[in-house]
């Protein structure tokens, strides 16, 4: 029945866009990091008419007409080439997606500069934080819902994500008998060292002046067994981020990366991946971006802020994060004694 309704659809889609310009092919799939890929395609320009803007629609039942879509709130206004959204429900239901755009009208010579017909919406994987708010305002909401082409025919259901990289066993949780990667027993957690945010912006502590001194304490009985000439490790990057994705979270990482880490500007990937981080994102991408800021700090010679993201993703990447979180007392100790 399903099938059939598609293909009727898609028979109405055919005629429909040629006067109204509806987006074609939507898909909504669970990701391994625990959220929603909804992606679609854009159609060509419609005569007298251009897309600019697109409204997502989320429900928990199957969205088939104006009446549904009129009770409903936008999950998100989209610029108007985007044709990837990345949804992160978290109470385990099914859900169901609609696209729709809101269009406005233009002369001819503007509709020939074929300014919205999707030729490099390829580019436009939409992030709210990466990208300006669109204005709501503009244009009119073309109300048109065609099951299987701008509306889901089935739902789709977020499963939490499994972190990736080795856990430690449940009997090895205790912080009191967790082992450095030296494999001596850590009677005290690592140090945060005046790291940014122990104290508030009047001087007042964040963390106990007991704490602080247990951690200076911790740094200091490293001094001797330092290596006299420590070396920065070299830049690591995980296999997943090798090789460019489909979109999703996991496209927005590998953008950052290529536009900064990759080419070692470390202090532009501080800045971009603290406003990647502001998002909420699938647990997988998130540790990996943790990973990366910290490098980045590394690399930009700020061991504390290092060994704050280190710190973060120790139980994601044990004997990774255990490496780089020694490499970072390694070179902050000789900074601290000059």
């Amino acid at each position: 029945m399903l099938a059939a309704l598609a293909f009727l659809c898609a028979a109405l889609c055919c005629t429909a866009q040629k006067a109204q310009p509806v987006v074609q092919n939507i898909r909504a799939v669970p990701t391994a990091q625990g959220s929603i890929s909804v992606t679609w395609t854009i159609p060509p320009a419609a005569e007298g008419t251009a897309i600019c803007s697109l409204q997502i629609y989320r429900s928990t039942m199957p969205i088939s007409s104006a009446a549904e879509l009129a009770q409903l709130s936008p999950l998100a206004l989209l610029p108007s080439g985007s044709i990837s959204y990345t949804d992160s429900p978290t109470d385990g239901r099914d859900y169901y997606y609609a696209v729709v755009s809101r269009i406005k009208d233009v002369d001819a010579s503007y509709e020939d500069a074929d300014v919205f017909s999707g030729e490099d919406a390829h580019e436009l994987y939409y992030d709210e934080d990466f990208d300006p708010p669109q204005a709501a305002e503009e244009g009119r909401l073309l109300a048109v819902i065609l099951p299987g082409m701008n509306a889901t025919l089935a739902g789709a259901r977020a499963t939490p994500a499994s972190p990736s990289g080795d856990r430690p066993d449940a009997d090895d949780s205790s912080q009191s008998t967790k082992k450095s990667a030296r494999g001596d027993m850590r009677r005290q957690p690592l140090p945060y060292l005046e790291m940014p945010g122990s104290r508030a912006d009047d001087g007042s502590r964040q963390i106990s002046e007991a704490a602080e001194q247990a951690a200076k304490g911790l740094v200091s009985s490293r001094t001797e067994a330092a290596s006299p000439a420590a070396q920065q490790l070299a830049p690591h990057i995980f296999a997943e981020d090798s090789v460019s994705p489909s979109g999703g979270d996991e496209y927005l990482l590998y953008e950052v990366l290529q536009r900064s880490f990759v080419q070692g500007k470390y202090s532009s990937a501080t800045a971009l991946l603290e406003r990647f981080l502001a998002q909420n994102r699938g647990t997988a991408v998130t540790q990996r971006a943790h990973f990366y800021l910290g490098q980045a700090y590394y690399f930009c010679g700020d061991y504390p802020r290092a060994l704050q993201q280190f710190l973060k993703v120790e139980n994601a990447y044990p004997p990774l994060a255990a490496r780089w979180i020694d490499s970072s007392l390694d070179l902050y100790e000789p900074e601290r004694r000059h």
